[in-house]
């Protein structure tokens, strides 16, 4: 029985990964106390648009995320406010700002280090 259960089991996740996604995350990284978005976040920030654009009928959730340094209310206010970067910025390339859905996560702890939890995540469909 146990074999058939496991069996089952891989068989779901073997078709799982055969599977095509339907959908795109793109991670936007900030420097320390900063919502600004550099030479490399602008560049993936396009990348996101162009990817929007493309494929007009899937949401998009923008996906604020901040380090554990600092107030709850500055965390929260960074967190705000990167959101809102990538999302004009997604806007100025050519995304309709009702097609974009805001998620303002806020403080993680760092899994490797504090940059990790200082981004702004774009999920475009189903990754």
């Amino acid at each position: 029985m146990r074999r058939v259960f496991l069996l089952a089991v891989l068989g779901l996740v073997g078709a799982c990964s055969i599977l095509p996604s339907s959908g795109k995350r793109f991670v936007v990284f900030f420097s320390e106390s900063s919502s600004s978005l550099d030479n490399a976040a602008q560049s993936i920030v396009g990348a996101a648009s162009d990817y929007a654009r493309a494929h007009p009928d899937r949401a998009i959730v923008v996906s604020g995320f901040a380090d554990p340094t600092g107030t709850p209310e500055a965390n929260a206010a960074i967190t705000r406010a990167r959101v809102d970067a990538v999302a004009k910025g997604l806007q100025a390339g050519g995304v309709l700002p009702s097609q974009i859905g805001h998620q303002e996560v806020g403080v993680i702890p760092p899994a490797l280090n504090s940059q990790e939890s200082r981004r702004v995540v774009v999920t475009i469909g189903n990754p």
